[in-house]
């Protein structure tokens, strides 16, 4: 929070900025179908425009966007570390428990992209597993059921972890599967419902199908680049091939969620 607080940020901040404006102007609905002049492709799930909404009207009170933008995150790392600690605290020691709070609590990635980059993957990533452990640990599906729509209307990354926390509610039994449905269903309908009925084609344009920009500085087309791969091999991977990827990455959560349901948060 000191650094969202004493530093300008990176380019996404900017963005963010200029995001929050336009939805300002056009709506958290519209804004899908509206070019956006000097600004990337808003490819972010329906909540985050609402959450922009919220964050521009705060803004006006004289508080700088750019620490309001990274406040989520950084709110969202806090409650991480106590998830964390009380995931591994029914499964380990306290003195355990304790080290993986402080080692989630003192990351210096976590330091860096959310108190300075400004995005919301960590809120994301925060509702995901807060998820986990109400469905597996507190045996609260419905909760369950809402926290996991709410991880993918802020980010649609958490994605992959949706079908793991179907198959762990479904072999809890029929009550467990009915009510953690009813609770994703209910917020998906409530949240993803207008933009899908208004601008269906442009919600999946803009967020279903994002490919990324053209620069090669993170994932597996920087390791690609780096060493030298063929351009159709990186062409693929970030085509088609990411596809494959987010496939495998379901289908191996999917089978340890099968083979130790117990053990999903961690």
């Amino acid at each position: 929070m000191l650094i969202a607080a004493n530093t300008s940020g990176p380019a996404d901040v900017r963005f963010f900025q200029g995001f929050a404006k336009a939805v300002t102007v056009y709506g958290p609905v519209r804004i899908y179908e509206h070019p956006l002049p000097g600004l990337p492709v808003y490819n972010h799930p329906p909540l985050a425009g609402w959450m922009l909404l919220g964050l521009n009207e705060i803004a006006e009170l004289g508080i700088p966007f750019g620490t309001l933008i990274r406040s989520p995150a950084s709110i969202a790392d806090f409650f991480c570390t106590l998830i964390v600690f009380e995931i591994v605290r029914r499964r380990r020691s306290l003195r355990t428990a304790v080290g993986c709070g402080i080692g989630v609590a003192l990351s210096p990635v976590l330091i860096a992209t959310s108190g300075y980059h400004g995005n919301t993957d960590a809120v994301a990533i925060a509702f995901a597993l807060a998820a986990a452990y109400l469905l597996t640990d507190r045996r609260s599906p419905l909760s369950a059921g809402v926290a996991a729509a709410l991880s993918i209307s802020v980010k649609f990354i958490p994605v992959v972890v949706i079908p793991a926390l179907f198959v762990v509610a479904l072999r809890a039994g029929r009550p467990m599967f009915v009510r953690f449905t009813a609770g994703f269903t209910a917020l998906v309908a409530l949240v993803w419902g207008p933009v899908l009925v208004t601008v269906p084609k442009n919600l999946n344009e803009n967020v279903l199908e994002y490919t990324g920009g053209a620069y090669r500085l993170w994932g597996l087309v920087r390791f690609a680049d780096v060493l030298g791969l063929p351009e159709p091999f990186i062409a693929f991977l970030r085509g088609e091939g990411h596809f494959l990827f987010v496939l495998i990455c379901v289908v191996v959560g999917v089978w340890l969620a099968w083979v130790r349901p117990g053990q999903l948060p961690g």
